[in-house]
C-alpha cells in the first residue's frame, strides 16, 4: 500500500474521507500482510495499526508484494516505474491518475 491518506499533504489520518482505516482493517481481518509507505502519516497510523509493516520507501513497500494500492497523488509516486518490478505479481490499483508506467500492464484507472 502506498500512501495511508486519501488527501495529499495531510498528516492527520483520523478524520473522515482522509483515512483508509476501514479498508486497512478489512485487509487485516481477511489475513492480509500489509506493508505501507507514507512519510507523513506513519506516526498517526502506528497508533491505529501498530502491526503493519511501515516501509522506509515505496520500493521497500512494493518488494515481494502481491498487489499495490496507490491512495494519494503524491508527486514522488508519479515517478514510480521500475519499483513495480520488485513485486511478486504486478497488480496495481491506482485511482488517483498519478502513475504513467510505459510498457507496463496492471496499472488500473
Amino acid at each position: 500500500m502506498i500512501s495511508l491518506r486519501y488527501a495529499t499533504l495531510l498528516r492527520d489520518v483520523d478524520h473522515g474521507p482522509f483515512s483508509h482505516v476501514f479498508e486497512i482493517a478489512e485487509l487485516l481481518r481477511r489475513g492480509a500482510a500489509v506493508a505501507a509507505y507514507d512519510p507523513l502519516a506513519v506516526p498517526s497510523m502506528r497508533r491505529v495499526f501498530p502491526g503493519i509493516d511501515y516501509a522506509a520507501s515505496a520500493a521497500d513497500a512494493l518488494r515481494g508484494a502481491d498487489a499495490c494500492l496507490v491512495m494519494t497523488e503524491w508527486p514522488e509516486f508519479s515517478g514510480l516505474n521500475g519499483e513495480f518490478d520488485l513485486m511478486k505479481s504486478r497488480v496495481v490499483i491506482e485511482g488517483r491518475r498519478v502513475l504513467s508506467c510505459d510498457g507496463k500492464e496492471g496499472i488500473c484507472w
